[in-house]
């Protein structure tokens, strides 16, 4: 949906080998109806919150060099009154941070070696302007815990840059 399936369509158009993942392919039925039209997009089930799904898939592709890993799945920041300061529902945080945070860093972790192994070497991370310290509430107030994650997603990933840059990971 969204961000990753224009990715998706316009990678496909260019010619490339395109890999999209969805947590419930059989309900992408745009998705579905893309792949139908180009030979060079296959879909494969994945949840980013599950570090099993995500090692297994980057082990059935383990002979093929990713030129860019594109982590874009993530939890909505749709405002809610559940993130609003002294509103807030503290059991909708770990979802947050596990999806928009730890997702995108195990799966450049899990899918490193086939990105060294391509030509272009990209490791792409989607976040958002919520994700910014230079951000205010007042932007989109009831996103607190969405921003949060993005936060963490944006020092996470400059974080595995470094380790990859640095010491060559």
């Amino acid at each position: 949906r969204g961000l990753g399936f224009e990715f998706a369509r316009q990678y496909a158009a260019l010619g490339w080998t395109v890999v999209a993942t969805a947590r419930n392919p059989d309900a992408a039925e745009a998705l579905q109806a893309l792949a139908a039209e180009h030979s060079n997009i296959a879909i494969e089930q994945l949840d980013v919150t599950d570090f099993e799904q995500i090692d297994a898939l980057a082990e059935k592709y383990k002979d093929q060099p990713l030129d860019v890993l594109l982590n874009n799945a993530g939890i909505s920041g749709s405002p809610s009154p559940k993130q609003l300061f002294q509103r807030l529902d503290y059991s909708l945080f770990d979802a947050y941070m596990h999806t928009n945070a730890l997702g995108p860093v195990k799966m450049s972790e899990a899918f490193l070696p086939h990105v060294r192994a391509s030509r272009m070497k990209r490791l792409v991370t989607i976040s958002s302007l919520g994700g910014s310290f230079g951000a205010r509430e007042s932007m989109a107030p009831g996103t607190m815990f969405y921003r949060a994650s993005k936060s963490a997603l944006n020092m996470l990933m400059v974080n595995v840059a470094e380790s990859v840059d640095k010491y060559d990971i």
